[in-house]
């Protein structure tokens, strides 16, 4: 079940994204179809609309695949994009709620990333025997020490020696993960987690959160290597005062 919802939310991409699949659209997307992109109206008929714009804009194919990384687990699959736009590069992290075979929700976070990076993201292969229920635990651990306590709890102990993170911030590129971390530590009020996705050794986090008078949403994505963090990939993007529908980002 979870290789076909996997299955489905690949074929979004390629198909109806990539080719512009009018008829697939139809068929794989629920006709009441729960929208979260603030700039996306909610229902299948927004998603058509979005394309026809895209459509529209006549862009030039990419030459790889925008997608890093794609994993589920039970009826949410997440997906981990760089899409470029001209000359900008935005990470992109979408969360897919598949209903009766059909893709039935959508939130996502989108965040401009720096061009110093290549076009491909370091990513370690799916490991299945990975003990996923404890990569969870102690990654929402992780998650929440830096974030809602502000603290650097287990960094040491969790993050790789040679772990790196991709985060769009101004820390320099070869900043280690930790000091990218530490760095994270101060910035973020009334943190709340709302949805944690494993498979494997891979995890997702998606949470909100305020900064001064703005509320955020943040999507973190942690990639294990046996019992550390090795690749820490994460954006974020301000919750606006206006979108078009009621549904909220998260």
């Amino acid at each position: 079940m979870l290789t076909d919802h996997i299955n489905l939310v690949q074929s979004f991409y390629t198909e109806i994204l990539g080719k512009f699949d009018f008829e697939l659209a139809q068929e794989l997307i629920a006709e009441d179809y729960i929208q979260h992109n603030p700039h996306v109206r909610t229902g299948r008929e927004g998603v058509l609309e979005a394309l026809t714009y895209l459509k529209s804009l006549n862009l030039p194919q990419p030459e790889k695949s925008p997608i890093q990384l794609i994993f589920g687990e039970n009826d949410l699959v997440v997906a981990l994009l760089l899409v470029k736009m001209g000359k900008q590069t935005q990470m992109v992290v979408d969360l897919f709620r598949i209903e009766n075979g059909k893709l039935a929700e959508h939130w996502d976070c989108i965040q401009p990333f720096e061009l110093t990076y290549s076009d491909q993201l370091p990513i370690l292969p799916m490991k299945a025997n990975s003990p996923k229920e404890r990569n969870k635990s102690i990654g929402q651990d992780l998650i929440e020490s830096i974030y809602a306590y502000h603290q650097a709890k287990s960094l040491g102990l969790y993050i790789h020696p040679d772990g790196e993170g991709y985060f769009p911030d101004p820390l320099p590129s070869d900043s280690t993960l930790q000091e990218k971390l530490l760095s994270r530590i101060p910035a973020r009020d009334n943190y709340h987690i709302h949805r944690i996705v494993g498979q494997g050794n891979f995890v997702f986090v998606q949470s909100s959160f305020s900064q001064g008078n703005a509320k955020y949403v943040g999507n973190d994505l942690l990639c294990w290597e046996a019992e550390q963090v090795r690749y820490w990939y994460a954006v974020q993007q301000e919750i606006p005062e206006q979108m078009r529908h009621t549904n909220g980002m998260i």
